[in-house]
Formats: C-alpha cells, structure tokens, sequence
C-alpha cells in the first residue's frame, strides 16, 4: 500500500499538492497555482485533501477532489484517508449545491420529474484504465448537472448514449476560462464557509 507521504514527480495531481501546501484556510484561503508544472483554482485544502477545479471542466463548478498522498486507486486508501476523503466530499458536494441552488430555481418541470427541482450532479471515481481513469492518482469528481441537462430530457427518457452519458458524468469538455474559474472558487470557498458555519450550529445545539 502507497505510504501517506509518498508522491510522485511525474503526477499531474501529485505537483498540484505540492504547488499547494495545506494552508491556514478558511482564515487565509489558497491563490490558484499558476506553474506550468501544476495549475489549478483550488477551492479547498486540507492536511491531506484538496479539491479544485476541473480544467476540462464537463460543467461550471465540475470539482476534483484528490489525496495529497499518491494512491492509485480506491482500494488502495487507507481506512482513514477514505473516512476523511468522505467527510469532505459530503462538505463539498452541499457547497456545490448552495452555489447552484438560484439555477436549480429555474430548472423546468422535467427537473421536478428526475429529483424534486433540487441540484442534480454526478460524484465519479473511476479505478484503472479501462474503468477510464486517465490519472493514476486517486480522485473524486462532482459534476453539476444544471436545468439544460433535464430539459434535453423534456421528450421522456434520453437516447440510451445520452442517458449513459448523464450516468457515469459525461459529456462535452471545455477549457477552463481564468476568469470564470476565478469567480466560481470564490463562490464555492463562500459557500464551504457557511456550511462549515452550518455544521459548527447544528453540533452546538446538540451538545445543549
């Protein structure tokens, strides 16, 4: 099993943890990491977590959340690192859902149909190649699915390549614009604070 310590050069998400040393964050938030070697719009950061932005994003706030630590696949976490790695991908997911909840408002009916007229979004995490994981470091991805995906639905079930699309979080990749990016880690660090705030109350009240 891969040591809690190690990394390794030639990894992409290995030089953006290493560009991006955990920071005394929310109180001083991360800068984006613009080095050749490792760019990323970091929205959070752990001692051994962090999460950023998709630079081939499949939609706006599509987030990856990775180990510091180089592991490969899922299997290959340890029992705390994967408890962690849940805890913080719940967190995020819920800020991912408050940033796009005014967007959810004006999903169609169809939306209502498929969930209730909340935020839809895929978590994805793939284990080897042929599972297309196209980075051996272990990684989650979040993929907002906003109200065009369900309209496109709007005449029953979607074309099965479509509705497997939607499944397993694909769809067409865009670049990454730096000034879209630079708007969507503020609006996500805001909104991971209040949910932290959120959490803070809600286990205050049970101590009472």
């Amino acid at each position: 099993m891969t040591s809690p310590s190690t990394t390794l050069p030639d990894c992409p998400f290995c030089a953006i943890s290493a560009a991006n040393p955990a920071p005394s964050w929310p109180a001083a938030p991360p800068a984006s990491s613009h080095s050749s070697s490792a760019t990323a719009h970091v929205v959070h950061s752990t001692l051994t977590t962090i999460a950023f932005l998709d630079i081939l994003p499949l939609a706006p706030y599509h987030v990856l959340l990775v180990p510091r630590a180089h592991v490969p696949k899922l299997a290959a976490a340890s029992a705390e690192l994967a408890e962690e790695l849940g805890r913080e991908l719940r967190v995020l997911c819920r800020a991912v859902e408050r940033v796009l909840r005014g967007s959810a408002a004006a999903a169609s009916s169809v939306d209502e149909e498929y969930g209730g007229g909340g935020v839809d979004y895929n978590v994805v995490q793939n284990n080897g190649p042929r599972a297309a994981q196209t980075i051996p470091h272990l990684h989650f991805h979040i993929v907002p699915r906003l109200p065009l995906d369900a309209q496109s639905m709007s005449a029953g079930q979607p074309p099965g390549l479509e509705r497997s699309m939607l499944l397993f979080g694909r769809g067409r990749r865009e670049e990454l614009d730096d000034e879209d990016a630079a708007q969507m880690v503020s609006s996500l660090r805001e909104a991971l604070r209040a949910e932290n705030e959120a959490e803070k109350a809600t286990s205050g009240r049970g101590k009472l």
